[in-house]
């Protein structure tokens, strides 16, 4: 059983994309932040996020030079109705700091992310799941999952 530091240290090696080195041992849908498909069946992007704001292409998570395009995305999406101005203030107040783009999996992916764009992902024969061959399920085969969620371990079908 692996520990809470070893488990940070993967989190953060699936966050680098730059730096990304498969992990040896099997993983699970937990360890990846599996994230199941947004309630109106969209793609993962920041246009469909909370934390972005719509109003100057930007994430109240980030610092404010950080530009942010709609079909960006990154590890801290939740799927919302944007906000037209952000809480950096408060965050700050409270103490919280700016997340670095570099470790939270940004990126600009056009038309955003699902698993059913993922190099990892075969369609099964349900309607919207397929399996994954980059995680396993609980008997230690190819997981199961939506055709629209999405992991840390995405990685674009086409290479891209």
């Amino acid at each position: 059983m692996p520990t809470s530091k070893e488990k940070r240290r993967r989190l953060a090696v699936f966050a680098d994309k730059a730096n990304y080195v498969d992990p040896p041992e099997p993983v699970t849908l937990g360890d990846v932040l599996y994230s199941p498909p947004n309630l109106d069946d969209s793609r993962k992007m920041c246009q469909n996020c909370i934390h972005w704001l719509r109003s100057g292409a930007q994430c109240e998570l980030m610092l404010s030079d950080v530009v942010v395009p709609p079909d960006a995305i990154c590890g801290y999406h939740v799927f919302g109705t944007p906000r037209p101005v952000g809480h950096s203030e408060y965050y700050a107040r409270e103490g919280f700091l700016a997340i670095d783009p570099a470790l939270s999996g940004f990126e600009q992916v056009s038309g955003g992310t699902s698993c059913d764009r993922c190099k990892f992902y075969s369609s099964a024969r349900s309607a919207n799941f397929g399996k994954c061959s980059a995680v396993i399920d609980d008997e230690g085969a190819s997981a199961l999952v939506a055709d629209k969620g999405c992991c840390a371990r995405w990685r674009d079908r086409d290479g891209g």
